[in-house]
């Protein structure tokens, strides 16, 4: 029998999907499948809507028609009073100028003069009527009400991209309408006249003012460059300043001369030092070695050795042995002056590489002394050249601002000499009648263009939005795209309700093994592969799984996934560990104890408790149900049981009660390496699924995701589509 081979080094990777929390509610609801679920009534929806549409038209046509007259405005660039220089006005510029003016022109200013006019009495006498009101006094005109209506029914409006807006006003009379409209229209043109004479009056006076200013300030620039120059002028600080650049430039050299210098000695000294200190002794060099043979007592040390070596080799001449009187006499005294002469010669060595330290001590001072003087007179001349610098710097500033402010100055006074002109113009307001107000030909509202897709858009929004309502207020899980739109949460598989599986066999609880070729089946194959590689990635061997609610089918995923990891070869054990209502041996057809709780109490040992179920399947119940205590699933026996399991085992699936009425799957998920989550379609909710999956988060073991069980192929899903063309397929492939 071969196996996967399941590595526990793995890091376990992460299996929880991060869905942005905006995004669960909407996420889901499948557009497609919603439209295909209420297109009937969606159709009825828009033809309800198109009559209703048409209906209205009809009706306010006859009873309440609005006639608008409009006046079209053109907006001019800014105007100039040299006739050959073209006006620039950005588009962004010429957008708002626009904006404002179409503001301007129905400001409840404009509409006031208007309500007060003696001569809207005159030309909209059936619009007055409405505001007249007969008092002690006799009737009098509501000129209040009179501006409220103006402000509801003028309107201004800019066409897009072109530089021309529109002033409208609706009334039932189109002739009154345009009488109206025509008065809006002179009220805002006295307004914009008298704006422009103001504004014109406005920008010349501080136009001089600014003239003013500019004088002011050149005057205090000039009594400033006085002040400064009166110690030093330019000239002197330019040859100080280039002075300074040069001896700067020069001890500048003359440092990194004598830092080479002093970095030499410095290592010659610390050469000689080291020597000095050194337990192998002194290495002389070349130099202190002939000086040393130089010295006068060396030298007298030198002659008195050649003298005894000359008596020596006379008595050995004469025929004097070693061993004779005189021989030995002179050999002695001749030892004793090459010893002298040794001693001589090391402590003339020794006085020579002593002066010689000493001298490269005080070489080294002094050049280091020479380097501070020399640091400190580089300092001393960067502050002098910093100081011109900043002279130079500030003469330089004060006669550019001298040359802009003539600059500025000058420009004033030629926008001055513009405003002045250009306030003389016919179009300095900047805004001219391109088409004058008429009685319009045909009513502005109602328009079955308009009626029309209003009244359809109108009931097909409100009945759209009344079943986005309803699928929103209903939080039941119902498909695959529901687990996955729960924030955090990973969909590991799906399996369709056994009534949508055309080929049947056995009960659903075994139809892996009943009905091999249905989609049932082949839906716990793809599960299995999911489970199996995360087991491979991370070491995985023992799983819990939970269901949400009672009646949730985890005894069925236990027991048909076990079927199925059996059937990929490898060694599987289904663990009954469900103590409060088991079922397992039922789905396996074997006796429920021996099992699980009589191992954890003692009463029973794991070998003569599994039960074979086929091939390389065993099956481990539940128990005696005097055993059955919950809380020993959570014990150290039970975590040293599923350590010898997991020497034994491939893959160990353990059925739990369901989480929302206990808690012995979270508790026992703290002692597997994995946790799944069984939930029903149509039987659990979002906010229950994304508690149970927050509490088996927390435990040690790895959550792999939520398995939705008994989905039913909803109309317009593509759930239907799948399960048809995989049964029609299973089903040729049988036959």
């Amino acid at each position: 029998m071969s196996t996967v081979p399941l590595n526990p080094s793995q890091p376990r990777p992460q299996s929880q999907a991060h869905t942005p929390v905006a995004q669960a509610a909407l996420g889901a609801i499948d557009p497609i499948k919603l439209l295909n679920k209420y297109k009937w009534l969606l159709a009825a929806a828009a033809i309800f809507g198109a009559a209703l549409g048409v209906g209205s038209h009809l009706v306010l046509g006859r009873l309440a028609p609005v006639w608008r007259p409009a006046i079209i405005f053109k907006c001019l660039p800014p105007q100039s009073a040299n006739p050959n220089q073209v006006a620039y006005m950005s588009s962004e510029d010429t957008t708002r100028f626009m904006a404002t003016e179409a503001k301007h022109m129905v400001q409840e200013s404009i509409l006031t003069r208007v309500a007060n006019s003696i001569e809207l009495q005159n030309v909209a006498p059936k619009w007055c009527a409405r505001f007249m009101k007969t008092g002690a006094g006799g009737t009098v005109f509501d000129s209040k009400k009179a501006l409220e209506e103006l402000v509801d029914h003028a309107r201004a409006r800019i066409y897009t991209s072109t530089v021309y807006i529109e002033l409208s006003f609706g009334w039932r009379d189109p002739v009154e309408a345009t009488s109206i409209l025509r008065l809006i229209g002179d009220a805002y043109r006295r307004d914009l006249d008298d704006n422009s004479k103001a504004l014109s009056d406005d920008l010349s006076k501080a136009i001089r003012e600014s003239i003013t200013q500019l004088s002011n300030d050149n005057k205090a620039l000039v009594l400033e460059r006085n002040n400064i120059t009166s110690a030093q002028n330019d000239g002197t600080v330019v040859e100080r300043k280039e002075a300074t650049l040069q001896e700067l430039g020069f001890i500048n050299e003359e440092i990194v001369r004598v830092q080479g210098q002093h970095e030499d000695a410095r290592q010659q000294y610390e050469s000689l030092l080291a020597q000095q200190t050194s337990p192998a002794g002194i290495t002389y060099t070349d130099e202190i070695i002939d000086s040393a043979e130089r010295d006068p007592a060396v030298m007298d040390s030198k002659q008195q050795v050649n003298i005894l070596q000359t008596s020596l080799q006379a008595l050995r001449d004469q025929g004097y042995g070693p061993d004779h009187r005189s021989v030995r006499s002179v050999e002695s005294q001749l030892n004793a002056s090459k010893a002298t002469l040794e001693r001589n010669r090391e402590e003339a060595q020794r006085k020579l590489f002593a002066s010689t330290l000493e001298r490269a001590q005080r070489i080294t001072e002094v050049l280091l002394s020479t380097l501070s003087t020399l640091n400190e007179r580089k300092q001393t001349l960067a502050l002098r050249l910093n100081d011109l610098l900043r002279i130079e710097a500030q003469l330089e500033d004060i006669r550019a601002r001298l040359e802009n402010n003539e600059q500025a100055r000058a420009d004033r006074e030629r926008d001055l000499q513009e405003v002045l002109s250009a306030a003389k113009l016919e179009t300095a307001s900047r805004v001219v009648i391109a088409q004058p107000q008429q009685v319009p030909n045909e009513p502005d509202f109602p328009k079955i263009a308009l009626m029309l897709p209003a009244g359809v858009l109108l009931m097909v929004t409100l009945v759209g939005g009344i079943a986005v309502a309803r699928e929103l207020i209903d939080q039941r899980v119902k498909s695959p795209a529901d687990i996955t739109a729960i924030p955090r949460t990973k969909l590991l598989g799906w399996i369709p309700d056994a009534a949508e599986d055309h080929i049947t066999g056995g009960t659903p609880e075994t139809a892996f093994r009943d009905a091999p070729q249905g989609v049932v089946a082949e839906s716990f194959r793809q599960l299995r592969a999911s489970v199996l590689k995360r087991a491979q990635i991370g070491g995985l061997r023992t799983i819990v799984v939970t269901p949400g609610l009672p009646e949730s089918g985890a005894t069925s995923i236990v027991a048909n996934l076990a079927l199925a990891a059996a059937a990929a070869d490898l060694k599987v054990l289904a663990v009954d560990a469900n103590f409060r209502k088991p079922a397992l041996h039922k789905v396996f057809a074997r006796p429920e104890h021996p099992g699980l709780s009589d191992i954890l109490s003692g009463e029973a040992d794991l070998h003569g408790s599994i039960q074979h179920i086929d091939g390389t399947l065993d099956f481990l119940p539940a128990g005696s149900r005097t055993q059955r205590v919950v809380e020993r699933l959570a014990s150290d026996t039970m975590g040293l049981l599923l350590t010898d399991l997991r020497h034994r085992y491939d893959i160990i699936l353990i059925d739990t009660p369901p989480a929302i009425v206990a808690g012995d799957g979270v508790a026992l998920a703290s002692r597997c390496d994995a946790s799944i989550l069984v939930v029903k379609a149509f039987g659990e909710k979002r906010g229950m699924i994304a508690r149970v999956r927050n509490e088996l988060i927390d435990t040690k073991a790895e959550f792999l995701g939520v398995v939705i069980n008994a989905v039913r192929a909803a109309s317009g899903g593509y759930l239907r589509g799948n399960i048809r063309v995989a049964s029609e397929y299973n089903a040729k492939s049988e036959s």
